[in-house]
């Protein structure tokens, strides 16, 4: 067969493209233990839409010496928080975490990804008036 040298070029092209990479071959494995902010490529990310709910919600940053009010919690892998491992770490206004923990099932989240997948997370917040 003879294929002039712009068609073989193209026949050569499409099927390198359509041949799957590992990447893509590879499924998730269902992540089951959560991670920890270091052990991800992309952190949890509060959705603005329901950060309404509740007290305002900040990351922990370098220049927080020791915030006031801390929880944490996991975000499972279709941004849901799990109300079960709801915790306060630090706590100074009860009335803060109480809220929290009352809007925590409707907080969402767009999930920790790692590698492409998407992992719970454990992750912390700072509690804000």
């Amino acid at each position: 067969m003879h294929f002039p040298n712009t068609q073989l070029t193209c026949f050569l092209v499409a099927a390198v493209l359509f041949i799957p990479t590992t990447s893509q071959a590879q499924a998730c494995a269902q992540a089951t233990t959560p991670r920890h902010a270091w052990e991800v490529r992309q952190e949890v990310e509060l959705v603005a839409s329901t950060a309404r709910f509740g007290p305002r919600l900040h990351r922990p940053t370098d220049r927080d010496s020791l915030p006031p009010n801390i929880i944490e919690f996991v975000v499972d892998t279709a941004g849901t928080p799990v109300v079960s491992s709801f915790r306060v770490l630090r706590v100074e206004d009860a009335r803060l975490v109480d809220a929290a923990r009352e809007a925590l099932t409707r907080w969402r989240f767009r999930p920790a990804q790692d590698n492409g997948c998407r992992v719970p997370q454990v992750t912390q917040w700072i509690l804000r008036t």
